[in-house]
Order: structure tokens, then C-alpha cells, then sequence
């Protein structure tokens, strides 16, 4: 019997019990290619290659004045429901639903979800496609909308938990956005 192959990042770990992988900002790295070209080497072994977290960000790979700038750039997202709904979106970017699954999906009313729906729309950001024999009706998320993956950028820093508290507290803040008078609570029933 052939037996399995072990991760190099594995066998690594078990020699010099370092996580070769581990990123100081507490994410996991990802290889992107491995360079066998002397020529790429600098000094001590190391190949020049920036980094993608800077220190001091706790793991969010963005500043505060960026991810604003990201926001007043997106059309169509004022509230914290339209995120909630685009983020759901992008984990199911062709989603075949009824209006009751989505809203018990996503934890709002349904005037809330019809509102930031019909918002999401306009802006370009999301499609939605009704057969008239069938209740459910079919959602598509957009994300070439919004040239230069910003859209993508924003939802893949909203999936996090950080980045999605920090999303939350430049909507109900920045400028041109109305402040929200209470802050957004799903609904749960």
C-alpha cells in the first residue's frame, strides 16, 4: 500500500514546531507559488515579497479612511440590513428563495428586507428574476457592478466579524450617510 502524502507546512511544524503558515495578525497564509529562481533571493535566504498585513491592524486588512472611501464609492449601501443582505448574497450568489425564507434567513422584517432589496437593485449591485407561475424568485449578486472588485473587497472584509463591526460603525457615521436614531436589531422571530 501507497502511503499519503504529508503537507511540507505539516512535516514543518513537527520538526521545528513553528506554524509556517501562521500569520502574525492571527489569519492563515496561503501559498501562492513556490520560487525556485535563485535570481529572486535576497539576503538571508528570503525572497522580496511585501507583506500583506501590516502590524497593528488586528487583522483588518484596511484602514478606517479606506473602508469609507470604499462605502461612499458603493452605491446602495446605507444600512446595515443592505450589508447583512449582500454579504448572505455573496455566500449564495444565485439564490432561487421566497420572500419568507430570505427574511427568515437574513433576520429582518420584511418591510426592512423589501426596502434594502429594492435599494440593492437600483444601485446595480444585485438582480432578481420572478417565473410568474412560482412564488420564489430567482437573486443574483453583482459584483462586477462596482468596478475594480471594491464590491468584493468590502464583502470579503464584512464576512469577517471585525470587519463587519467596523463596516457597521462607519454606515451609522460617515459622511453624506444618515445616522441611524437606533442602532439596526434583527429581527428574531
Amino acid at each position: 500500500m501507497r502511503q499519503t502524502r504529508i503537507p511540507w507546512c505539516e512535516l514543518l511544524l513537527r520538526v521545528f514546531r513553528e506554524d509556517v503558515l501562521q500569520c502574525p495578525c492571527g489569519g492563515r497564509r496561503v501559498v501562492l507559488a513556490f520560487v525556485n529562481d535563485k535570481s529572486l533571493y535576497r539576503g538571508g535566504g528570503r525572497v522580496n515579497i511585501p507583506n500583506r498585513h501590516p502590524a497593528g491592524r488586528g487583522g483588518l486588512p484596511i484602514d478606517t479612511q479606506d473602508l469609507r472611501s470604499m462605502l461612499e464609492r458603493i452605491r446602495g449601501i446605507r444600512h446595515a440590513r443592505d450589508l447583512d443582505l449582500l454579504v448572505f448574497f455573496h455566500r449564495h450568489p444565485c439564490a432561487l428563495l421566497t420572500g419568507e425564507q430570505l427574511v427568515a434567513y437574513v433576520g429582518y422584517d420584511r418591510e426592512q428586507v423589501a426596502k434594502s432589496l429594492d435599494g440593492l437593485i437600483e444601485a446595480g449591485l444585485l438582480t432578481r428574476f420572478q417565473n410568474p407561475s412560482h412564488t420564489a424568485r430567482l437573486y443574483e449578486l453583482k459584483l462586477e457592478a462596482v468596478p475594480g472588485g471594491l464590491l468584493l473587497s468590502l464583502l470579503k472584509i464584512a464576512a469577517t466579524r471585525q470587519g463587519r463591526l467596523e463596516v457597521m460603525r462607519l454606515l451609522g457615521s460617515g459622511p453624506g450617510r444618515a445616522p441611524s436614531r437606533q442602532p439596526p436589531t434583527p429581527h428574531l422571530a
